[in-house]
């Protein structure tokens, strides 16, 4: 039969001669044709390409895909059971990939678990530069195929397909050395569609001691907890094949992502309930020990699990990776023992006995060695990385609050220590090593070490706050808060240093005299050390202090007498100069030059006060035009922009040549105003920020910060952007503005717009929605600015849209010092009067134009019944009105022309609910039925072509019902005259979804049949069937399959 079809219609699964819904998995009829040989389109080719990524910013996955030729090889396949957060389980089929690094599911196979997804964009790149994108990450448990505690949670990119790869090779029968053994994948030889991608670290978790092979074509099979694996050569040795990679790029994504957050103008994110619950648990948790120092509990989340599956399996073989990298360096190896044998001794770390039975207790720490060539103190430093999954999926800071964010915002610290004219910084020495942790937490810190490679690995554990944990730096940065709110009476200068002039372990700070310095100075020493912190690496800009310091408290720069730069906030400071310089190491690209190293370079520029913004607006908008290119990530670019780039890299190498001074000129009594200019360009807009300083009759200007944005791809017209432009520098003023150091200065925004003017000025609801939304933000944003008009060529922000080269910018007096009227002791601008362009404003006004109106008259239903969806409640409800009435006008002594018998129960009564349905239907129909119901109570005939004439409606009790002969038969009244209701009619609406819910979700006619014996419903089953399609419950045994017919 099947070869008498005729249909050319297949598997869209397999390409059989079958229907879809009826494919078997696995099912290996219609997989090859009759020679055996698996036969693949030139579609599912992918070429062969031997350039490498760096796999620090790229995953790769690889997997096999055959060609049309004899020889085969089998890939690594499991049969899982893939199942949801909500208990739905299937069974699908895995490829387990040594070389991924990432692991992927198929959309098909998200849609039949229905996985809650979470929005991501990450690349996924393949050998030969095929690109392709994954838009979302869901998380599963798999299990193995057989009975098994064994369960892995599983976090994943969602991809429409992994590979084609169609296992196909002979009689399994004749490998002996499999037989008996529990299989991975049973159905190994048979072809079936890969859902699940299995990454390198799966694989780390699953094998197992345990490795068989069966001969030089045979393939072999590893012992997994998922079963035994088979992989390898299964035939004679093949002639080609094809490879399938996938790369995901991950870690320019996230350099891509701090890179455009610098430009944000800084704000303060409002707390989530997490970080809420994160406080309280701290504040209840946090005790002082009888050293002073504090402890504090891990805030972890309420479903901690109790049991870190194989945890120490992972911890060891990162140990045994780290000591082969000591063998290839050896000072690494001393640098690292030492500050692992220091962490021993000051007691932040001890040596534990934990039975083998109860290391599924503890969750062990992997940890490596980070290098800081710029340290002077530490420059080695070990790091633990508690984001590393067990053997079932779960990672330690998933299970813990992070807490909020107590850093202040980078640029308003840098501000604010720009305002001493003696200043000094210091670092607190390992800060998170100083608070303590509670001993029931000490478990989920557990370690391994072993300083000679020839004894056995030795169980430790952290006893304080560590590096490579989420809550880490809320835990940290707390305690010091704490230890400011406890003891900071008594030294109120360090306490102000704390909440104010410091950043993580940073503190940037300074007085306006040295007696004040020394004292803020020593209050801080002993504030910190009442908790057990301590300073160091001490530097300051007046030599009076620095004299007053132990040699071994300064930082190591400041006891040469050469003037070097100083590491601040990333930031070099030059305390004899003080000035701040931009150490810029930009390595010259090498070829090939693609737009992923160059957006990766851009991306690695850290200006955070936007103090070379024209310099870097041309990156921005370079960075821009390569997306116009539409070329891939690892394309080389063409030979213009390749000289573009050339160009930048050589006109970055003099930046280190720009200065900038850090002291702003303000002393106490200094009057402030803050002056604010914004700009825009086709290509970019921007917004710029200036102190000015009037002292002794003396004005000094000062640049303070500056944010760009790149125009968008959609195109906007130019007095659009200028008002961006206005927005942005409206948000810059305002997070100065709400500082303590800036609250009192007078702010003066400027703009070369008339048009931005003329809408700030004006009625936000004039204007479309656009402008009316922006103009309403900068008003809320800034209520007390003075806005002001300036001339384009006096304005400092058109240099940051067009950009400029850096020896351009190092000689510009209107960028670092503003105008020329700014530094004038004479205010010119407080008497200008502007009159604005209504030119410009023309295009974005509301046109008034004149219409004809006519009046309709249109009949409408009662707006009570719009408040309900209920047929059932609506008449209750009435019932509850209808009985306030009567019983308000029995009080009154008052006659209503309704009729309502109220009942006296406080229960609604039969009786009751009829009268209100009557009331229903009378208020419909002198709603929607007025003139109608005015020629019946007339005594007047309706018009022939009326709808209604040919029922001869009569008006009984105040309701018109259908009249005609049936008053002679011998029915009820109801059904011999049955209440005229419009199909249009709300009230109609909900009687047809009270009946169907009523008849069990009946059909039409059985619908019709029951209203039709009190109603008269013009298309009546037309208004049933629309009804019905609303149903869910309708719609959902419509839409199901037909069960295919066997035979």
């Amino acid at each position: 039969m099947l070869r008498d079809c005729k249909s050319t219609a297949t598997c869209f699964t397999c390409n059989g001669k079958h229907h879809t819904l009826i494919h078997a998995p696995f099912k290996k009829d219609g997989a090859q044709n009759s020679s055996g040989k698996k036969k693949v389109s030139s579609q599912e080719k992918l070429e062969y390409s031997e350039e490498t990524v760096s796999p620090q910013s790229v995953l790769a996955t690889t997997s096999y895909n055959t060609q049309e030729i004899s020889g085969e090889a089998l890939l690594a396949t499991a049969s899982i059971r893939a199942s949801s957060s909500d208990g739905q389980c299937t069974i699908v089929r895995a490829l387990v990939d040594q070389c991924a690094q990432s692991s992927f599911v198929t959309e098909a196979l998200c849609q039949r678990l229905c996985l809650k997804k979470r929005r991501v964009n990450v690349p996924v790149s393949g050998i030969g530069q095929g690109l392709t994108n994954s838009r979302s990450e869901v998380e599963l448990a798999i299990r193995p195929h057989f009975p098994s505690k064994f369960k892995l949670m599983l976090k994943a990119y969602v991809l429409p397909t992994i590979t084609s790869y169609q296992p196909s090779c002979r009689d399994p029968k004749i490998w002996s050395h499999i037989q008996g053994l529990q299989l991975a994948d049973p159905n190994f030889e048979r072809p079936g569609r890969i859902d699940v991608l299995l990454s390198t670290q799966i694989h780390a978790r699953i094998v197992q001691e345990g490795l068989k092979t069966g001969g030089e074509n045979a393939p072999i099979t590893t012992k997994s907890r998922l079963g035994w694996i088979l992989s390898g050569s299964v035939d004679e040795p093949r002639q080609g094949g094809t490879i399938v990679c996938l790369q995901t790029d991950g870690q320019l994504d996230d350099l891509l992502k701090s890179f455009w957050e610098i430009e944000e103008p800084p704000h303060a994110l409002p707390w989530s309930a997490e970080d809420k619950l994160c406080e309280a648990h701290y504040q209840k948790n946090t005790i002082l020990l009888a050293d002073g120092r504090y402890q504090v509990q891990l805030p972890a989340k309420p479903e901690m699990p109790l049991d870190w599956d194989n945890s120490r399996q992972i911890a060891r073989s990162c140990l045994l990776s780290l000591e082969r990298k000591f063998n290839r360096n050896p000072s690494l190896r001393v640098e690292y023992s030492s500050a692992i044998t220091q962490m021993i001794e000051s007691n932040q770390m001890r040596k534990v006995d934990i039975p083998p039975e109860n290391y599924g207790m503890h969750y062990f720490l992997p940890h490596h060695a980070v290098v800081k060539e710029s340290s002077t103190t530490t420059r080695v430093r070990p790091v633990f990385n508690a984001s590393a999954r067990n053997a079932s999926g779960q990672l330690l800071n998933e299970h813990l609050m992070t807490g909020p964010n107590l850093l202040p915002q980078l640029v308003l610290v840098l501000a604010h220590w720009r305002c001493y004219p003696i200043a000094f910084v210091a670092d607190v020495s390992k800060m998170y090593l100083q608070v303590r942790l509670h001993p029931e937490d000490w478990k989920l810190q557990s370690i391994l070490w072993r300083e000679d490679p020839r004894k056995d690995i030795e169980n430790y554990v952290l006893n304080t706050v560590t590096f490579g944990c989420g809550p880490s730096a809320f835990l940290a940065s707390r305690t010091l808060r704490k230890l400011a709110e406890d003891d900071g009476a008594k030294f109120p200068l360090a306490t102000s240093v704390i909440h104010n002039e410091m950043y993580m372990d940073d503190v940037l700070s300074g007085a306006f005299d040295v007696g004040t310095a020394v004292q803020k100075r020593n209050q801080l020493n002993l504030l910190l050390l009442s908790g057990g912190f301590s300073l160091a690496k001490w530097m300051t800009n007046d030599s009076n202090l620095l004299s007053s310091f132990e040699s071994s408290d300064l930082a190591k720069e400041a006891t040469l007498k050469v003037s070097l730069g100083f590491s601040v906030l990333g930031l070099v400071w030059e305390p004899r100069t003080d000035v701040f310089r931009f150490n810029v190491t930009l390595e010259p690209l090498s070829a090939p030059i693609t737009k992923r190293k160059v957006l990766s370079s851009i991306a690695g520029m850290f200006d955070p006060s936007g103090w070379i913004s024209p310099v870097l607006i041309t990156l921005k908008i370079f960075m821009q035009s390569l997306w116009l290119l539409t070329k891939e990530w690892d394309t080389p670019l063409p030979d213009a922009e390749i000289e573009k780039w050339r160009a930048f890299e050589v006109d970055l190498q003099e930046l280190p040549s720009v200065t900038i001074p850090r002291w702003n000129g303000y002393m106490p009594g200094t009057h402030i105003e803050l002056h604010g200019f914004a700009d825009a360009s086709k290509f970019a807009y921007a917004a710029v920020l200036y102190l000015r300083l009037i002292c002794q009759g003396q004005a000094r200007v000062t640049l303070l910060a500056s944010k760009t944005k790149v125009a968008p791809l959609k195109t906007l017209s130019i007095p659009r952007l200028e008002l961006c432009a206005a927005h942005l520098l409206a948000k810059l003023a305002a997070s100065f503005v709400a500082t303590s150091d800036f609250a009192q200065a007078k702010l003066h925004l400027w703009s070369d717009s008339k048009t931005t003017l003329h809408w700030i000025h004006g009625l936000p609801a004039r204007w479309p929605v656009f402008v009316a939304n922006r103009c309403t933000d900068i008003i809320t944003h800034v209520p007390q600015a003075i806005w002001h008009y300036v001339n384009t060529k006096h304005n400092p922000a058109d240099l940051a849209t067009r950009g400029c080269t850096v020896s351009v910018l190092r000689s510009e007096r209107l960028w670092w010092h503003g105008p020329e009227i700014l530094s004038a002791t004479t205010r010119h601008w407080t008497s200008d009067e502007v009159t604005y362009a209504s030119e410009s404003v023309a295009s974005e006004a509301p046109a008034e134009q004149a219409v004809l109106a006519q009046s309709t008259c249109t009949l409408q239903d009662c707006d009570l019944f719009d408040r309900f969806s209920s047929y059932m409640r609506l008449k209750k409800v009435m019932v509850h009105c209808l009985r306030f009435v009567t019983r308000l006008a029995g009080r009154c002594n008052l006659t209503l022309k309704l009729q309502f018998e109220a009942a006296d129960d406080t229960e609604v009564t039969v009786q009751e609910l009829d009268q209100s349905a009557r009331h229903l239907c009378r208020m419909t129909q002198v709603a929607l039925l007025p003139e109608e119901m005015q020629r019946i109570t007339d005594k007047a005939q309706l018009d022939k072509q009326h709808p209604l004439a040919k029922l001869c409606p009569i008006l009984v009790n105040g309701l018109i019902r259908v009249g005609g002969r049936l008053r002679h038969a011998a029915l009820s009244e109801e059904r011999k005259h049955p209440i005229i209701l419009p199909a249009k009619s709300r009230l109609v609406q909900l009687l047809v979804d009270y009946m169907h819910e009523k008849m069990f979700h009946g059909g039409t006619h059985l619908i019709a049949t029951h209203l039709r014996q009190q109603y008269w419903i013009p298309r009546l089953k037309n208004v049933i069937s629309a009804r019905l399609r609303r149903c869910v419950g309708v719609s959902t045994i419509r839409s199901r399959d037909g069960v295919p017919a066997h035979g």
